[in-house]
C-alpha cells in the first residue's frame, strides 16, 4: 500500500494519475515545462501526504493538492514577469472557441484571457481548451458545479466586455 512506503503503489498513482493532473495544471501554469515541474512538487507533497488522507474521492484530494502547488507557481511567476505587458502568462494555445468568441486575431483574446482572474481563467481554459466538465473541475477544486458554471458565464461576460470593439456600445 502506497500509504505504507510501497513504492510500487505509489508509482501506479503518478501513472494513473499524472494525464489527468497534467491536464488540470497546464492552464494554470501557462505550459507543460512548467506543469511537469509542478506535478514534481505535487507528487513529493501527495507522498508525504498520503498518511493524512482522510478517504472520500482520492482523485479530487490530488487533484486539489496539485492545483494548489500550481497556483503558488504561477504566483511565484507573476512576481517575475514584467508589469507592462510584455509576457503573458497564458501559454495554451487558445481553442477555437474562443477564437469565435470575439471573431478576431488570437492574440487579443489570449491577452484578454490572461487578464481574466486566477479562478475566471483557470476555468475557462480548462472547459473550452481542455474539455473538462463543470462537474469535473468542481470535483477538482472541491467547489459546487454551480459554483463552477457562475464563474463560466462571468468569464464569458468580461472577454465580451473587453474583446468588445471601440464604440460598440455607442452603435446599438
Amino acid at each position: 500500500m502506497a500509504r505504507d512506503g510501497d513504492v510500487q503503489a505509489f508509482t501506479w498513482i503518478v501513472e494513473r494519475y499524472k494525464g489527468f493532473l497534467l491536464a488540470a495544471v497546464i492552464p494554470i501554469v501557462g505550459g507543460e515545462d512548467a506543469a511537469e515541474d509542478v506535478l514534481q512538487e505535487a507528487f513529493l507533497q501527495i507522498y508525504r501526504s498520503l498518511s493524512r488522507y482522510s478517504g472520500g474521492s482520492f482523485r479530487s484530494w490530488v487533484a486539489r493538492i496539485a492545483v494548489n502547488k500550481a497556483i503558488d507557481c504561477h504566483r511565484g511567476m507573476r512576481r517575475l514577469l514584467p508589469s507592462d505587458g510584455e509576457s503573458s502568462s497564458i501559454g495554451a494555445h487558445p481553442s477555437a472557441e474562443e477564437q469565435a468568441l470575439a471573431g478576431m486575431g488570437l492574440s487579443r483574446v489570449a491577452s484578454a484571457v490572461a487578464g481574466l482572474s486566477p479562478a475566471y481563467r483557470r476555468t475557462f481554459l480548462q472547459h473550452y481548451v481542455y474539455g473538462a466538465s463543470c462537474r469535473e473541475m468542481a470535483s477538482m477544486e472541491g467547489v459546487s458545479a454551480k459554483t463552477i458554471e457562475s464563474r463560466l458565464f462571468r468569464a464569458r461576460q468580461i472577454l465580451r466586455e473587453k474583446l468588445r470593439e471601440p464604440g460598440a456600445r455607442d452603435r446599438r
